[in-house]
């Protein structure tokens, strides 16, 4: 989140600002993620152990949402 004043709209240097956050968990959070240290992998040249990195959830997430995280190939 942004935490100056033009997102919030106290001052309108830069016109009207709309600042929205949103909190991801689950496995949608470990496709972005996985998607991360692929970017981190390829600009590093090395491989990373992702496990490493993968959350260990304290309690059973039940969600009505769906959320699908990709990525575009290059």
């Amino acid at each position: 989140m942004n935490l100056v004043d033009e997102y919030i709209n106290a001052e309108q240097r830069f016109g009207y600002w709309k600042d929205a956050a949103l909190r991801v968990e689950g496995d949608a959070a470990w496709n972005f993620t996985v998607m991360f240290l692929e970017l981190l992998e390829r600009l590093l040249l090395s491989e990373t152990d992702y496990d490493a990195f993968r959350p260990m959830p304290l309690v059973t997430l039940v969600s009505t949402v769906l959320c699908s995280p990709m990525r575009t190939a290059r």
